[in-house]
């Protein structure tokens, strides 16, 4: 049985904190307190709620969607503030910030409802009285049969409020539309993008005092609702009864985490170029196995671990190498003087030694995640429920595994030709210009995207499996 020591409210307290980071009005693209942080708070506060009912778990996984938005509104502003050049930057904040408040409203809208509609059901089904409150304790004013509980009221204004700040940060990314019009019929249109600095802060002025007045009834529902002893006493033990005493619900979540790091880190093995340099450090990938394998220490009890651990601390530092000599390369060089100057070609031959152990430990340290991810896949998925298997379901599960690992191997292949593609465009770079093997970095990026896209499908396939499993335990 799994041991965890509860807090007396189940942790809900954490989205209060959550809160705080939301209230901030957003220019353009810019979050003063970035909305990911929020998100990943309020997903701590409803961790033990989602556990026990199903309205909560599907609020769950659209907060992780706002979350990655929120992690997307940071490189996107990086990427506009950092790399874009300033004739550009006017046109990205309005593209990037509307697309983003499309997506982040997409997803508010039913987050919030469902939260509340999950409170509404715990609270009905747990005798709450705080979840159906009209009136705050010592409030003298009138309710009537139709009035709206206190939750009905707060998850209604938190969703006006959200969505309304969303509005805000873009309007006045439209006035972008008269810059740089001219002529007559232009007329006073061609004031307007003069005035952006007023309109961002008349509407951060705006978004500023509703996020207060959110916050404030936000904080005085939640503290009210915290102080329901009762009902977090009876939601508590059905915690301790109907959660803790299944491990496999840990076990699963912490294999799709650890996952999911995985192929955050498979991300960054895709190589993508901007003037003839790597912007997607492979060092990232790396940090980001490290976790994934700590994520799974409790459930994989393979030999590999130890060595995958060894060999993803050993290749942050060579990669980290690599990526710095090819900075400082192409800072001294074009990428055609190689052999035209003794200190480049010097840098370009230990950027290409130090590649070639790279590429070495790089297929070493897949194979042994490849190898403990099939300890993962035999361990947590297989089941199988038809007619037909069910006279001998251990074949369909052993055919499952086979399957499942079969494409892992076959990761591992894509890997191997999308590394040695990488080390191919490095090593003819001083060679290809003016010629066809410039493009070569074209068929770069497409074979290391190729694998991060399969990976990734890859392991969606294990989700699947892994749920197929555990159909049974949620």
């Amino acid at each position: 049985m799994r041991t965890k020591k509860l807090s007396p409210t189940l942790g809900l307290g954490f989205v209060i904190a959550g809160a705080f980071f939301l209230i901030s009005p957003m220019l353009a693209v810019v979050d003063v307190l970035p909305d990911f942080i929020g998100y990943a708070l309020i997903l701590k506060g409803i961790y033990c709620l989602a556990d026990m009912d199903e309205y909560i778990s599907d609020a769950s996984r659209l907060f992780r969607r706002l979350l990655i938005l929120g992690i997307v509104r940071v490189a996107l502003v990086l990427f506009i503030y950092g790399i874009a050049s300033a004739t550009e930057q006017p046109t990205l904040q309005l593209l990037g910030s509307f697309v983003l408040a499309v997506l982040d409203i997409m997803a508010i809208i039913p987050a919030w409802k469902t939260f509340g509609n999950g409170l509404i059901y715990l609270g009905t089904r747990h005798e709450s009285t705080a979840v159906f409150d009209k009136r705050y304790p010592g409030s003298h004013k009138k309710v009537y049969a139709n009035s709206k509980t206190l939750t009905e009221k707060t998850f209604r204004f938190t969703v006006f409020f959200l969505v309304a700040r969303e509005v805000l940060s873009v309007l006045p990314e439209f006035t972008v539309l008269t810059h740089k019009m001219g002529g007559a019929e232009a007329g006073n249109r061609t004031m307007l993008y003069e005035f952006i600095g007023l309109t961002r802060g008349m509407c951060a002025t705006l978004t500023m005092l509703l996020g207060l007045i959110w916050l404030v009834k936000f904080i005085r529902y939640f503290v009210h609702l915290l102080a329901d002893q009762p009902f977090f006493e009876k939601l508590s033990h059905k915690y301790e009864t109907e959660v803790l005493t299944r491990p496999e619900i840990f076990a699963r979540r912490g294999v799709k985490l650890a996952l999911v790091f995985l192929c955050i880190g498979v991300i960054f093995t895709a190589d993508l170029f901007l003037d003839d340099v790597c912007v997607t450090p492979d060092y990232l990938f790396g940090i980001f196995s490290i976790i994934a394998l700590l994520l799974l220490r409790k459930h994989v009890k393979s030999p590999m671990w130890t060595a995958a651990m060894v060999a993803s601390v050993a290749y942050i530092p060579l990669t980290a190498g690599e990526w710095f000599l090819q900075l400082t390369y192409f800072r001294i060089s074009d990428g055609t003087w190689a052999f035209r100057k003794e200190d480049v070609y010097a840098q370009w031959t230990n950027m290409n030694y130090i590649r070639i152990v790279t590429l070495l430990a790089g297929l070493l340290l897949f194979y042994l995640l490849v190898k403990v991810m099939m300890e993962a896949v035999t361990r947590y998925t297989g089941f199988s429920v038809t007619a037909h298997d069910s006279a001998n379901p251990s074949a369909r599960v052993l055919e499952v595994h086979r399957d499942l690992h079969r494409r892992l191997w076959i990761c591992l292949a894509c890997f191997a030709v999308a590394s040695l593609s990488s080390m191919v465009y490095m090593l003819t770079l001083p060679l290809a210009h003016d010629t066809l093997w410039e493009a070569w970095v074209f068929v770069d990026v497409v074979l290391t995207g190729a694998f991060a896209a399969f990976f990734i499908h890859t392991v969606t396939l294990i989700f699947e499996q892994i749920d197929y499993k555990y159909m049974l335990s949620v």
